[in-house]
């Protein structure tokens, strides 16, 4: 598993110690998704803290990876009385947020194009 990234320790090495804290560390071309396992925190959390109490000595911990991909979204305005703004999902780094803007005195009228969610709707994931 080491070609897609390691988990590295950053605190709580002391096998003693009832609180651990690692990172993952994607490898070169590929990106930290998220945390698999039962360790009861946010699996986006990058450093990780894991809890350890009486009743749970043992956790499963795996650091999941993806591969870095391209994506062309290329975006045409069919008037000049307003704007097209692309943002990224924070969670899905591959999925994008299209949202027109319209000038004042105009109306948004509807998306034209491949993977469009709904056509009439300002706000539409790409």
């Amino acid at each position: 598993m080491a070609e897609f990234g390691r988990i590295e320790w950053i605190s709580g090495e002391d096998p003693y110690s009832d609180v651990k804290t690692v990172k993952a560390i994607a490898s070169e071309g590929y990106t930290f998704l998220r945390w698999q396992g039962d360790f009861g925190a946010d699996p986006m959390s990058n450093p990780l803290t894991v809890h350890f109490t009486e009743d749970s000595t043992y956790k499963n911990v795996i650091a999941l990876f993806r591969q870095n991909t391209t994506y062309l979204l290329t975006i045409r305005q069919a008037s000049e009385h307003g704007t097209a703004v692309v943002r990224d999902f924070e969670q899905y780094p591959s999925h994008k947020e299209v949202q027109a803007i319209a000038e004042d005195g105009y109306l948004f009228s509807h998306w034209v194009g491949d993977y469009i969610t709904d056509e009439n709707k300002r706000d539409n994931p790409a």
